[in-house]
C-alpha cells in the first residue's frame, strides 16, 4: 500500500539530482490486517550506517554486489535503466538485477522515510524475516553450498553482462564482480567435512574477502565453519 505521497517524493529526489539512476524508500512492515508490526524494512535488512555512507559516496554497484538492499516496491528506476536490463537473465530476482544495473550506470538513493506499507501475510513469494538473534543462529546451521553457487553463477552472469553490454555502466568495477564470484565459489567447495574447512577459511578470512564480499561479513566465517554441506 503505497503512501498518498509516495510517488512525488520519489520524483522530487530525481528532479534534486538529474544523475541518479534509482531511488528507493524504506517501507513499514504490517500484518494481513494492515496493523503496524513494529518494524520497517530497512531495520529488518539490517541495514548499516556503513552501506548508508557507501551508497551516498557514490559506491552503491560494491554495495550491492555484496547484498541486494533493494525491494522493488519501493524502487522507481529511470526508463534507461529497464531498457538496459533486459532481457532479466533467469538466475536474478528481478529487483536485484535493476538495482545492480542501475548502480552500474550512476549513484542510486535511499530515502529513510517510509513511503510504502509493505504487508507480511504468510504468502508472500520473498518477504521479510526479523534479524532475531535466534534466526541468525537458525541460518548459521542450514545448508548453504546451493545459495554459494547460485550467487557465483549469478555474479558471473553479471561478468559476462559487462562484458556484452553496449549500454554505459561507468561506475561497475568488473574486477570485484570476478573476485566475488571466485569468492563464493570457494565457500560453494569447502569440504562436507567441518574440520577439514577449518585451514582454508582461516587462511582466506584475512584476505578481506568476507567483509568485502559476504552478505554477513565476518559472521559468515561462522557460518562457513558450521554450516551442514
Amino acid at each position: 500500500m503505497w503512501r498518498p505521497d509516495r510517488v512525488e517524493r520519489a520524483l522530487a529526489a530525481f528532479d534534486a539530482r538529474p544523475e541518479l539512476q534509482m531511488v528507493c524508500s524504506d517501507a513499514r512492515l504490517v500484518g494481513a490486517d494492515g496493523v503496524s508490526l513494529g518494524t520497517t524494512l530497512f531495520a529488518s535488512l539490517s541495514i548499516g550506517p556503513h552501506e548508508r555512507d557507501g551508497i551516498r559516496a557514490g559506491d552503491a554497484f560494491g554495495v550491492l554486489l555484496r547484498r541486494n538492499l533493494v525491494t522493488g516496491a519501493t524502487a522507481m528506476l529511470r526508463r534507461e535503466v529497464f531498457d538496459a536490463a533486459v532481457p532479466f537473465p533467469s538466475p536474478w530476482v528481478h529487483d536485484e538485477w535493476l538495482a545492480i544495473v542501475a548502480a552500474s550506470r550512476g549513484p542510486i538513493e535511499l530515502l529513510d522515510e517510509p513511503l510504502v506499507d509493505y504487508r507480511q501475510h504468510g504468502a508472500n513469494q520473498i518477504g521479510i524475516v526479523e534479524p532475531t538473534l535466534a534466526y541468525k543462529i537458525s541460518r548459521l546451521m542450514q545448508p548453504g553450498r546451493q545459495r554459494n553457487r547460485d550467487i557465483a553463477d549469478r555474479v558471473a552472469g553479471l561478468a559476462s553482462w559487462l562484458d556484452d553490454t553496449r549500454e554505459p555502466a561507468p561506475l561497475a568495477d568488473r574486477s570485484a564482480v570476478v573476485a566475488k564470484a571466485a569468492f563464493e565459489r570457494f565457500r560453494a567447495d569447502l569440504a562436507p567435512a567441518r574440520w577439514r574447512r577449518i585451514l582454508p577459511v582461516v587462511l582466506r578470512a584475512p584476505r578481506g574477502e568476507y567483509q568485502r564480499y559476504a552478505s554477513q561479513g565476518a559472521l559468515d566465517i561462522v557460518r562457513d565453519l558450521l554450516q551442514p554441506a
